[in-house]
């Protein structure tokens, strides 16, 4: 998906639908010309090409490293681009379901080799799924983060480049504040996730205990989990 992605450079591509005939990408904002072979729809708000006209070798260590699944479309591999969003990306709902959301963003990012380059800082406790990737570094507080990004230097402007931060521990809001600052001016190399919702969040995704996550302020519905088993009328 990164490499396909990669083919349409000037996209600034916030999410995609990957399905077994075709690839879909979501951008914002909308850019009406396609190259080829993508099809513009939506006056551009979505990229489509058929999967048998795309690179069937991709370059699985380029591009958009800060890629997350967050479920299906129709029955489609949905993920978002955490980079984008234009601040803090606040998980909200039933707080363990929030937790697990966070763990499985943080272990499919660390894990994969095209965010070898990114730096991965947990704020808090390690939410599960566990063992946490070795190169996730947990800091006991903000600050240091926020120092490390101005280099210490009074008259050094802060930046936040190449680095994903998860807090899964409630912080000053000022520092939230800035947090979500910097990511926004981050040309979508910088990522803050928030477990808990953040008032300054630009994204909220609500996770239910049953396993659902909406992602509805990306415009996407994603289809709800399947239960597990099922009910019998007259078992207790």
């Amino acid at each position: 998906m990164r490499q396909l992605a990669l083919q349409a450079s000037q996209a600034q591509v916030y999410a995609a639908l990957i399905g077994p005939d075709r690839v879909s990408l979501r951008l914002a904002p909308a850019l009406p010309e396609a190259p080829p072979p993508w099809q513009a729809r939506q006056q551009g708000a979505i990229w489509e090409a058929p999967t048998w006209q795309l690179d069937q070798n991709p370059d699985d260590t380029a591009g958009l490293p800060l890629l997350a699944t967050v479920g299906t479309v129709g029955g489609e591999l949905t993920v978002v681009n955490l980079g984008r969003a234009p601040g803090i990306v606040a998980l909200t709902g039933d707080p363990a379901a929030s937790m697990r959301v966070a763990g499985a963003f943080l272990d499919e990012i660390g894990r994969h080799s095209a965010a070898a380059s990114v730096t991965i800082s947990l704020v808090g406790t390690a939410p599960p799924p566990w063992p946490v990737p070795e190169r996730v570094r947990v800091v006991t507080d903000a600050r240091n983060i926020l120092v490390q990004a101005g280099d210490g230097g009074a008259h050094q402007s802060e930046t936040l480049r190449d680095h994903l931060v998860v807090v899964t521990t409630p912080i000053p809001p000022a520092e939230l504040e800035r947090l979500g600052a910097l990511a926004a001016v981050s040309d979508g190399t910088a990522a803050v996730l928030v477990v808990g919702d953040a008032p300054n969040a630009a994204w909220r995704f609500e996770a239910e205990a049953d396993g659902s996550l909406d992602v509805g302020v990306l415009g996407l519905h994603l289809d709800r989990p399947t239960p597990r088993g099922r009910l019998v009328p007259g078992r207790g």
